[in-house]
């Protein structure tokens, strides 16, 4: 957990520590393997499947995860809209 709260520390507040995370983030899965992992994390979060099911929990499951993928798609395009971006992405 020291190593969490050291991670906030880091970028600390206002618009410079904001600019180091969306840097970061877009050094990271703008790479080819960056972009490979995020592939692989939409086809995990069934990004183009409806969440049904019929257990709840597995629902939540896998809203959970998209909720994490559109949290990383937004950190990396500045002009990120999931409604019509999430089949064509690049960054």
């Amino acid at each position: 957990m020291r190593a969490y709260a050291e991670h906030c520390e880091s970028y600390g507040e206002g618009a410079p520590g904001l600019f180091q995370k969306a840097k970061d983030f877009r050094d990271v899965f703008g790479s080819p393997a960056g972009q490979r992992v995020l592939m692989e994390l939409m086809h995990t979060a069934k990004m183009l499947r409806p969440a049904v099911e019929s257990d709840t929990a597995i629902v939540h499951l896998v809203e959970g995860r998209r909720s994490l993928v559109y949290e990383i798609l937004r950190e990396v395009t500045s002009d990120f809209d999931p409604t019509t971006q999430i089949v064509n992405y690049r960054i």
